[in-house]
Order: structure tokens, then sequence, then C-alpha cells
């Protein structure tokens, strides 16, 4: 991923913006899953969830600060906050209500992290400024190395070569 005439600083913002875009939809799907599950199917609201999804999905749709006006940090840090007030004890955590609810809140911090450093990012990208730091290193973001199944290339390697014999030598015995 390298562009004409751009500089080092923007290619590496780039690449750490799209590893954090590439997990920020699964993020997204495996917080939905617990909260189907505990909302919808075992039929249990707990107290404050409903309005901390709410207050998270307004804070993500915030349009980009631009580099003259600051971002302000207290929405992510009162999300966490809330986040670590809701989060089930000890003893609720054997129940399968309580489990749901603390891997619900689990991702939901994940998915604030990602978004404190998506935000920024595309700031730092749109306004070419200068600092970022990151929030979100618990994963390896944006793999670098691709896999080869190198069994899977030598055995299409191997009906590639055969058919090429098979074609050539019914061509020659055909004349």
């Amino acid at each position: 991923m390298t562009y004409d005439h751009t500089q080092p600083d923007v290619i590496r913002r780039a690449r750490a913006l799209q590893g954090r875009i590439q997990i920020f939809l699964p993020l997204i799907s495996s917080l939905a899953d617990p909260l189907i599950e505990l909302i919808e199917k075992r039929g249990a609201h707990p107290e404050g969830l409903e309005a901390l999804l709410q207050d998270v999905a307004k804070w993500v749709a915030q349009p980009v600060p631009k580099p003259t006006e600051p971002d302000d940090e207290r929405p992510p840090e009162a999300l966490r906050e809330r986040i670590a007030a809701m989060r089930p004890s000890a003893e609720a955590l054997a129940s399968l209500d309580g489990a749901l609810l603390a891997n619900a809140l689990w991702r939901l911090q994940q998915v604030v992290d990602v978004w404190q450093d998506i935000r920024p990012l595309r700031s730092a990208i749109l306004h070419n400024a200068c600092e970022w730091r990151p929030r979100f290193r618990h994963w390896r973001l944006g793999g670098t190395e691709r896999f080869f199944d190198r069994g899977l290339m030598l055995f299409s390697t191997g009906i590639a070569v055969s058919a090429i014999i098979v074609a050539c030598s019914l061509w020659i015995e055909s004349g």
C-alpha cells in the first residue's frame, strides 16, 4: 500500500486505521451476540445497559474533530467508568445472565478502545496532523504476512503439470 508523493507518516497512519477498521466490525458483531441472547432471548434488561449502548452509539456517530478543535477525552473515559460500574460481581458470573453481561461489557470496552483510536487517526489523516497515540494494543492489527498452504500449492501444481502432460501426449498421439 504505497502512494505517490505520500509522506511515510500518512502511510503508517493509514495502515493503523485500516487495521482498526478491519477489527471494528467483528467487534460489533461479537458484541451483538451476547446482547441478543441476554435481552431478546432471555428477557433480561440490566439497569442502565440500554442507556449505555445509546451513549456509545451517540459518541461513535460524532463527526471527526478538526485539528483546531481538541477531541474531548472525557466521553470515552466516562463510558469506561460506566462499563466498569456495570460489571457483575464474581457471584453473579456463576449465572448465565451474569456471564453474558460480563461478555457484552468486555466487548463494549473493546469497541470503545478501538473507536477511540479510529477518531484521532481519521482526523490525523484528513488534516495531516502529526500527533497520535494508540489506545487499543491488545491484538496485532492488520497482519502483514500471508498464509501459504504449501500442500495445496504442491497439489495444484501437480494437477496442472499432469494436465499439460496428458494434453501434450494426446496431441502427439493424434498426429
